[in-house]
């Protein structure tokens, strides 16, 4: 069967691992999307953090791979709380701490019909408005009572004895990252360049689709089967097909300095409002990246709708304030990049809408697969399973 996949992104090179004989179309001039490594020395940057949470053992074939200790925390209250923040309630001031002990008991114990009252049912009123509902709706510009359960699957699993302990002790080896695996040379992007096989056309952006074919900027591709990774709002647009997926985009600032970052976590939850920036990567902790002595590589991420206003100033000004960067020395290397459909927002329409918009496709021998061809948050581990089974 003449299989033509569209992207060569992480996904779209499973697939051509999956059906040797396909051919790959990639719009941009080399392959990886998001799982692709910047390099601009003597610094290096993922698309934001990059880890390997399962499927080691299918990667190890292709990469050599290093096991690390998950270290992140959340900025709360003047101080660095362990991640997850449910269950280092010890690391907070004694009146705080109370709260969430009373909170916690006292929790509803009704059925939960959207995100906002999940939160509330499993972690009580004041866990749930100190961190989960402010970082949430900062990241999806969503009011949490607008998202749908859907969004329940990204918080890490913790059962009710866990956060009970964390009352009195730290537990911060919980979630599906606790333990992460990174190669060990290349940075992330390392994985997508060993996955290349031959077929594989860069530059070769999909302008149409009509019936079995596709039309690119540079010519015509005959298929029996069509597997797009390309975001579903875009293969929607190429084929006409209204929709009401909901989405926010993300601009990634990355700085890379001549001195190592005082912080010594990976990445750091900013759930305050007035912090523009919702998360921080520090890609220098990693040791796998390998840079020069006293040189920090670091990437701050904000999420946003329609138009991002914040430009490179603020996010130094802010690193800075909160001690992440030097005060005395600036970034000697600053740039951003603007991600289109990052995080899918589960919002009411998500269910019904991702089940009609795949019957149509289907009925045209199209599959729109991966993170964003299967409208969904995934992560690496999960690709693998998408296309060779569990």
């Amino acid at each position: 069967m003449k299989t033509i996949i569209i992207g060569a992104g992480l996904t779209g090179l499973l697939y051509k691992q999956k059906y040797k004989n396909a051919t790959v179309l990639e719009k941009k001039n080399q392959v990886g999307g998001l799982c692709s490594t910047i390099i601009q020395y003597p610094y290096m940057f993922d698309h934001s953090g990059h880890f390997i949470h399962s499927n080691e053992k299918f990667f190890s074939k292709r990469v050599r791979l290093k096991k690390i200790k998950r270290k992140s925390a959340v900025w709360f209250n003047n101080t660095y709380i362990p991640y997850p923040f449910q269950t280092n309630i010890f690391k907070l001031p004694s009146n705080i701490r109370a709260e969430c002990i009373h909170d916690f008991y006292l929790r509803p114990k009704t059925n939960p019909k959207n995100f906002e009252e999940w939160l509330l049912v499993t972690y009580g009123k004041s866990i749930t408005n100190l961190f989960m509902k402010p970082y949430n709706k900062k990241l999806y510009k969503t009011p949490c009572n607008k998202l749908s359960l859907e969004a329940t699957k990204f918080i890490p699993k913790t059962r009710e004895k866990d956060i009970i302990e964390g009352f009195s002790r730290s537990k911060t080896n919980l979630g599906y990252n606790h333990f992460i695996y990174y190669p060990e040379c290349g940075g992330i992007g390392s994985i997508c360049n060993e996955l290349v096989t031959s077929r594989v056309i860069l530059n070769e952006k999909v302008i149409g689709i009509k019936k079995n074919k596709v039309i690119t900027n540079k010519g015509e591709y005959i298929y029996e089967r069509l597997i797009s990774t390309m975001p579903l709002p875009e293969l929607c647009k190429i084929l006409h097909i209204k929709h009401k997926l909901n989405y926010v985009n993300l601009k990634l600032f990355f700085l890379g300095t001549k001195e190592r970052t005082k912080q010594r976590y990976q990445w750091i939850y900013y759930p305050q409002k007035e912090i523009p920036f919702h998360r921080v990567c520090i890609f220098s902790n990693i040791p796998q990246m390998k840079l020069k002595k006293n040189r920090s590589s670091l990437c701050a991420e904000v999420s946003y709708k329609k138009k991002c206003d914040i430009d490179n100033n603020q996010i130094i000004n802010w690193l800075s304030e909160l001690g992440v960067i030097s005060t005395k020395r600036k970034p000697n290397l600053v740039f951003s990049k603007d991600i289109k459909y990052a995080y899918v927002v589960f919002d009411k329409h998500y269910k019904k809408e991702i089940k009609r918009i795949h019957k149509k496709l289907e009925k045209r021998n199209i599959y729109s697969v991966g993170r964003f061809g299967a409208w969904k948050y995934s992560t690496m581990g999960e690709a693998v399973d998408d296309v060779f089974g569990r």
